[in-house]
């Protein structure tokens, strides 16, 4: 039985400039309107409790927003990229167990490359992104809040960017591994916390290999959500058994 892969189909219609002009659009209104939006709706609320979880929580909308935006806007109304170019495409239930044991193994092998660096830096990592992820501490309301963000919508939106186009584009014009690399590094960059570049690279890999072998975003998104799932469960976890993060 032949293996699905990405099917070739008509290359993506741009080039490597409108790439750059796509990735950099993402960037500067990311940069932008993100922290824009938490200070407002954080002075707005002024001093309630749930304050700081809302305001994260419209601050990581307006992120998935612009992103989503930015590449409905420019691929598919301008530059005529279509939904099944970049891998919107039914899958196989197979692929979906596969996501899961993929997710599992990149919790296992985040953890190994946490350590390594721990090792060669003589320390702990600081990671800002684990106290944002908690604002409101372990509280339940917080812990619902970020599961939805971080586990349901984030991943369709980075997948659709960064499987779907950004390495569909490099593997039509230069192979799978290839784009496997830079769709990774271009992935984990984005993120924006340099502590967080090796492991989300490693991270990165498997979606990529995913996508390349299941020839459809979904079972990417599935994995995606998982592992953040996971990650985000393990860390409010920790914070109810009074462990600081």
């Amino acid at each position: 039985m032949s293996v699905p892969q990405v099917q070739p189909g008509r290359r993506m219609p741009f080039g490597f400039w409108k790439l750059c002009l796509l990735l950099v659009a993402v960037i500067g209104l990311s940069l932008l309107g993100v922290p824009l939006v938490f200070k407002v709706v954080l002075q707005t609320l002024g001093g309630s409790e749930g304050a700081p979880v809302v305001a994260l929580a419209a601050a990581m909308l307006t992120q998935t927003a612009i992103m989503f935006g930015v590449f409905y806007g420019l691929a598919i109304q301008l530059w005529g990229v279509t939904w099944r170019q970049v891998g919107l495409r039914p899958s196989s239930a197979v692929w979906y167990f596969r996501a899961v044991l993929l997710a599992i193994l990149a919790m296992l092998l985040v953890a190994l490359v946490s350590v390594a660096m721990e090792s060669l830096l003589g320390g702990p990592i600081d990671n800002p992104q684990v106290g944002m992820l908690a604002p409101g501490g372990s509280s339940i309301f917080s812990a619902i809040v970020m599961l939805i963000l971080v586990a349901g919508l984030a991943p369709l939106v980075e997948e659709l960017l960064f499987r779907g186009l950004v390495y569909r584009w490099i593997s039509e014009r230069y192979g799978m591994w290839i784009a496997l690399f830079f769709s990774a590094l271009i992935f984990s960059c984005l993120h924006g916390i340099p502590a967080l570049i090796p492991p989300l690279f490693v991270v990165g890999c498997l979606l990529a290999w995913l996508y390349e072998k299941s020839g459809s975003i979904w079972p990417c998104v599935a994995m995606h959500g998982v592992f953040n799932a996971m990650m985000l469960i393990g860390l409010y976890a920790g914070l109810a058994a009074g462990i600081e993060p």
